[in-house]
């Protein structure tokens, strides 16, 4: 169930949309329109749509894929819709034409982090040539726990390079973070050159590394390349 607090109070306040997270393993749909209907009660008007990955511990539900449950959103709601995109391929899809048709049906996508700007590129350039016009954000994490990160990297087929990884795993705490820090802003330059329509940055609950890019960015860096 969706906290009752006012999603626009956390907007205005914070200056920042509110996203939740909407999953389809596990959920029946009536389960799935519940929650849909707790979040528009509280004001949310965004929402990501995940397949979600299979456990052990849960029922399969009734969405399959992601597309599913974006059906099922714009049959019951009014919000935008985002969907997850994985620049390096999706380990059970062999080309784009999924993520295609996926996005499609979407209003944003929003890609799996990785470490080199071609993968990107690549994607794009894919995208495009099945004209597949759906802007896709580009998901950068900052890597300041690089035994969690590498995790979610081998689940999801996501190269690591490891020259980096060789060198946040022989720092102490604070050179991680700022290894972290470094690399992801360097990432984001490289990739505000290539003109992605935005930056998603995924923090794994470390404020300090959020804070820790944008100043290494500067406050007029995002809108001198707007």
């Amino acid at each position: 169930m969706v906290a009752h607090v006012s999603v626009n109070h956390v907007s205005g306040r914070h200056r920042c949309p509110v996203v939740p997270h909407l999953t389809g393993i596990g959920h029946t749909t009536a389960e799935s329109r519940e929650l849909l209907a707790d979040h528009a009660a509280v004001g949310v008007g965004d929402l990501l749509a995940l397949a979600g990955d299979p456990r052990s511990d849960l029922p399969a539900g009734d969405f399959r894929y992601a597309a599913d449950l974006v059906e099922l959103v714009r049959a019951e709601t009014d919000f935008s819709v985002g969907v997850a995109a994985f620049p390096e391929l999706h380990p059970d899809s062999p080309d784009r034409g999924h993520l295609a048709a996926k996005l499609a049906l979407a209003d944003f996508g929003i890609t799996q982090f990785f470490f080199d700007p071609s993968h990107y590129r690549r994607m794009a350039d894919d995208l495009a040539a099945l004209d597949c016009t759906t802007q896709v954000l580009a998901g950068v994490i900052p890597v300041t726990n690089p035994k969690s990160v590498k995790r979610f990297a081998d689940m999801n087929g996501t190269h690591t390079p490891d020259d980096l990884w060789n060198r946040l795993e022989a720092a102490d705490p604070d050179e991680r973070l700022r290894i972290a820090c470094d690399q992801a802003a360097a990432l984001i330059v490289d990739l505000v050159d290539l003109g992605v329509p935005g930056i998603h940055l995924y923090t794994l609950n470390v404020p300090e590394a959020v804070e820790g890019v944008l100043g290494r960015l500067g406050d007029g860096f995002f809108a001198a390349a707007a």
